[in-house]
């Protein structure tokens, strides 16, 4: 029903795809589906939204790009949440908790974070995560000419280390005792940045992006072999592109997407 609908849009939204610090990027998207089952379990009718085989339904405006890094469109940096991940994300609690990264550990007085990364982290085209992909990545969004929506998040940065294929150092100019809270911007491969010619980037979360077309948007299928697959029962998703939020609210009405 359409009661229903509302209620686990205005849930899903304001639970899952926003966040009370709303300039940080990381949350644990695994919560998607614990709330969206939850609210099923206790709607008392059927929903329209099956989280075991069907798809769920969400939309965006036109993208000038899907690169995580530089798109400044709401919607897709929220959907995006699903499909990139990052060195650690923001809980219920606003503290930091791991995700990219296995150990944080502080160094030279606080001035010196050693994070060694989960090992066998594979993204969506088979590739192996490495140091060098988080470090690439950082001097990408640190690049002026990149424009990164991330850039002000690095900037007591001085240096990025690479010790080896799963050990970095974040070097600062100063103590910084909020630094692993900005340590929330997505982690893409070093060899599609690096690519003039790329137009989906693979992540390593828990759905990947497929059949993408600029006029009616694109598929977000689970990948199974991220490491927490089993956790999300929603197995695919699918995001059409819609001119602005007053047409998103109509196509909700007329059951065309499942949330705003």
């Amino acid at each position: 029903s359409l009661g229903f609908k509302l209620v686990l849009c205005l849930t899903v939204f304001n639970i899952i795809f926003t966040s009370s610090c709303s300039t940080i990027y990381g949350i644990d998207e695994s919560q998607v589906d614990k709330i969206i089952s939850s609210k099923i379990e206790h709607a008392g009718s059927t929903p329209e939204i099956d989280t075991i085989s069907g798809t769920l339904r969400l939309w965006t405006s036109h993208l000038e790009t899907l690169n995580p890094l530089v798109s400044n469109q709401l919607q897709f940096s929220r959907i995006s949440r699903l499909v990139y991940e990052s060195l650690v994300v923001i809980d219920e609690n606003q503290h930091p908790k791991l995700q990219l990264a296995g150990e944080i550990t502080r160094k030279q007085n606080n001035t010196v974070y050693e994070i060694k990364i989960n090992e066998n982290v594979m993204f969506h085209n088979g590739a192996l995560l490495s140091s060098e992909d988080i470090a690439y990545s950082v001097n990408y969004i640190r690049e002026p000419d990149n424009n990164s929506v991330y850039r002000y998040l690095l900037g007591n940065l001085e240096e990025i280390i690479i010790k080896d294929s799963n050990i970095i150092h974040f070097v600062l100019k100063s103590p910084d005792p909020f630094f692993e809270h900005r340590l929330t911007f997505p982690i893409l491969l070093k060899d599609t940045l690096e690519s003039k010619n790329t137009v989906t980037f693979p992540g390593t979360g828990p759905y990947e992006i497929k059949n993408y077309t600029e006029t009616n948007g694109f598929d977000l299928e689970i990948f199974n072999y991220h490491r927490n697959v089993s956790d999300f029962k929603i197995k695919n998703i699918r995001v059409s592109i819609i001119d602005n939020t007053k047409t998103a609210f109509g196509a909700f009405a007329d059951d065309k997407i499942d949330l705003i």
